[in-house]
């Protein structure tokens, strides 16, 4: 899987809040009432703030958090800073066929600003195979990513490709449940009219 760590956003190393920090923190607290008990897997979790802040936040209802990211910087600063009880930090690879196997399965999944690094259709469908079967019957999947719209400007060297957005809702097809919801700014809605949206998100259920 090809990764960079350009975007990787870590509250540490902001002077100041900005705003594509508030947006990563609201696709964290908008997972939040999706969330109901059992294990969380935080699918490409960066430096672990957001793993954090799940754990914190729903300490009382959760059994743990696994939080797993393919750059080893990332992981080791996740260790050392945004430590939780709850959590389990890991480098991994999440076009990794084995990780159903090696780390379990999950009521929820997170999954924020991955999937758009996943440059090959045929690793995003190994991606996509990953997550429905890590996901446990009648679990939930949040997913968000860049969307690419005629106001989306992407350099050819970037290690990004936004989702247009049928390609984004055809990601979902073997799950049985799915609602849409596009973000701009900290506000996540569903979709109005003559609204620019640069994140989609979606909930997911896997059929019993």
């Amino acid at each position: 899987m090809q990764h960079s760590t350009i975007d990787r956003i870590n509250p540490r190393n902001e002077t100041e809040v900005s705003g594509l920090l508030l947006e990563h923190f609201a696709r964290y607290y908008f997972s939040t009432p999706y969330i109901h008990g059992g294990r969380v897997l935080d699918f490409g979790c960066g430096s672990g703030y957001g793993s954090q802040m799940i754990a914190k936040i729903l300490k009382k209802e959760i059994e743990e958090v696994v939080a797993i990211d393919i750059d080893l910087p990332s992981i080791t600063e996740a260790k050392a800073y945004y430590y939780h009880p709850l959590i389990t930090f890991l480098q991994e690879d999440c076009l990794n066929k084995q990780l159903p196997t090696t780390i379990g399965k999950f009521k929820t999944i997170l999954s924020f600003q991955t999937v758009e690094y996943i440059l090959d259709k045929t690793d995003k469908t190994i991606f996509m195979e990953n997550v429905y079967e890590l996901l446990q019957p009648g679990g939930t999947l949040i997913l968000s990513t860049l969307l690419k719209t005629n106001e989306t400007k992407v350099l050819e060297a970037s290690p990004i490709r936004p989702l247009r957005q049928q390609q984004f809702i055809e990601l979902f097809t073997t799950f049985s449940q799915v609602e849409f919801y596009y973000q701009r700014g900290v506000t996540i809605e569903k979709h109005r009219d003559n609204t620019h949206y640069p994140v989609g998100v979606a909930v997911c259920r896997k059929s019993l």
